[in-house]
């Protein structure tokens, strides 16, 4: 049984999308499967494995705030992709409440 959070912040949210988008990913792999397409069942097992790692990141970087909010300030700092995303997370946070 999976465990469920409630979404507090715009990192949960993203990361509840990447954990449902990761399921989605491999559920369709299961029937690609059975296909017998190698090179397209190679490539939705990529995707699945990018969204599990994605939603790995995300978390860790959730824990590193709550845990460690001073490294995680140095931290976007110096990966301006962070502060992007970041943003894009209070946009779609906001959209989604």
């Amino acid at each position: 049984m999976t465990k469920t959070y409630p979404i507090k912040t715009e990192l949960d949210f993203l990361i509840a999308r990447a954990e449902a988008e990761y399921r989605e990913m491999e559920a369709l792999l299961g029937s690609i499967r059975g296909e017998g397409d190698y090179y397209k069942e190679k490539a939705a097992a990529k995707l699945a494995a990018f969204l599990h790692l994605e939603a790995q990141f995300l978390s860790r970087l959730e824990e590193l705030r709550e845990d460690y909010p001073e490294l995680a300030r140095a931290l976007e700092e110096r990966k301006n992709y962070l502060a992007a995303l970041t943003k894009e997370a209070q946009t779609m946070h906001l959209a989604w409440r």
